[in-house]
Formats: C-alpha cells, sequence, structure tokens
C-alpha cells in the first residue's frame, strides 16, 4: 500500500534514523510515501524525521497543495539549530517541577566520598539517597574509591549502563565543558547545574541535543520545596 503525494522534493531533510518504517522516498518529481514496507534498500529514502510529519501524510492533508506541503517542512522539520531549543532551559517552576517529580535515576558528576561529609556533593547526593532515589557517584576526585554510600562508582557517564532520567553536576563552571562529551553521548533526560554554577554554551549544547538544562540550583533545596512538600500536603 503506498500512494503518491505531489509536492516539491525537499532531500535536504534527511531523518537520521533509517530504521523506520514510514519513509519517504524521492522519484521523479514526487514523494512517494510507502507506509507498510520494512526494506529501505529498495529506496532513497528521506527519512521522516519528526512523527507529525508522517501523521500528516498518513492523512493525507497536503496531497493536493504543494505550498501547504512546503510551509509545513519549514515549520516542522527546520535545524535543530532554530529558537525551539531554548524550551529546554528550564527556568520556570513548573518545568523544574516536572523534572523533579520524574527523576528516580540521578547519576553525580564530581560527586564527593565520605571523607567530605561536609561538603555540598556528598551531602546533597546523601539527601537524595534517604529521599528513595537512586544515586549513581561520578567522582572526579578520590578517584581510588570503588564505592560512595554503598553505591557503585563509575568514571564516566557513558560507563553506566541503562538510562539516566537527571545528572546532578558538581563541577566549576568553567570545567563543565570537558564533560561535554560524555554528557552528550549519556543523553539524560535533564542536567542540574548545582547552585552557583552556570555554562551558557554548555548548556546550549545540550538544549540543542533535546535535554533539558536546569541551573544555578540546589537540587536538595529544590526537591524539599517541590517533592517532600507535595508528599507531606
Amino acid at each position: 500500500m503506498t500512494r503518491r503525494i505531489e509536492s516539491n522534493p525537499y532531500p535536504v531533510y534527511k531523518g537520521q534514523d533509517t530504521t523506520l518504517h514510514h519513509i519517504v522516498a524521492q522519484h521523479s518529481g514526487w514523494l512517494l510515501l510507502d507506509v507498510l514496507s520494512p526494506d529501505l534498500s529498495a529506496f532513497s529514502p528521506v527519512a521522516i524525521n519528526r512523527p507529525l510529519a508522517w501523521i500528516a501524510f498518513c492523512l493525507g492533508y497536503y496531497q493536493n497543495d504543494s505550498s501547504r506541503w512546503t510551509t509545513f517542512v519549514e515549520g516542522n522539520m527546520s535545524s535543530p539549530q532554530g529558537e525551539d531549543w531554548r524550551t529546554n532551559i528550564v527556568e520556570e517552576v513548573e518545568g523544574i517541577r516536572h523534572i523533579l517529580l520524574t527523576s528516580k535515576r540521578v547519576a553525580v558528576l564530581g560527586m564527593r566520598s565520605e571523607k567530605d561529609h561536609a561538603r555540598p556533593a556528598f551531602y546533597v547526593p546523601q539527601y537524595l539517597l534517604s529521599a528513595g532515589l537512586q544515586v549513581i557517584p561520578v567522582p572526579v576526585h578520590n578517584l581510588q574509591v570503588d564505592k560512595i554510600l554503598d553505591q557503585q562508582v563509575y568514571r564516566r557517564l557513558t560507563d553506566i549502563p541503562g538510562d539516566l532520567d537527571l545528572v546532578d553536576v558538581f563541577r566549576r563552571s568553567e570545567d563543565i565543558p570537558a564533560h561535554l562529551d560524555d554528557l552528550l553521548a549519556k543523553r539524560p533526560t535533564a542536567v542540574w547545574f548545582q547552585s552557583g554554577i552556570r555554562n551558557d554554551e554548555v548548556a546550549e549544547s545540550l538544549a540543542r541535543a533535546g535535554i533539558k538544562v536546569v541551573q544555578d540550583r540546589c537540587l536538595m533545596v529544590e526537591h524539599r520545596r517541590y517533592v517532600n512538600h507535595e508528599m507531606h500536603n
């Protein structure tokens, strides 16, 4: 089952996920929508990189209006260099609250060991652990330790198995760029820079990659404010 949709081909909008079964192939000035075949070898694919795009195709909304399709492509398949990345810089209360309520598995980059128990980089994750979150230490000091708070230590975020809801960062602002590749490779849902820590360039890079970013806030303070308060009311 295929259907042809008349429009201007847009070969520049190539999706990165070529495992999609819903693809658009450029052929003789037409765009061909294949909604069934998993075999991409027969096509020169221009993959639909947003679910909204193939839904619109299936509905046939753009079937006979190429100008309508042009507007749709430019508005919904735009480069990630557009302004929409700014929505991933979280500053509003509701966005912060959502991150806190949905984060259950937290890696702590720059976590300190028990010998530094008076430092925020130890007692903040200690609080998170006591609040029922899974805490994964990623220390950059005291590298000889294998466990902190009886939790297995990892040297890089990418060494941690499984997905991460949040990475809590205890690094000086100027030291954060050294961890950017590791953060991007691991792709947590959100990254949280602790109080006094801000790096707008790194935050933008993360936001453009689709990662939520909170800057210059204490995770323990905000968790107590929004999560503990809600649990006891």
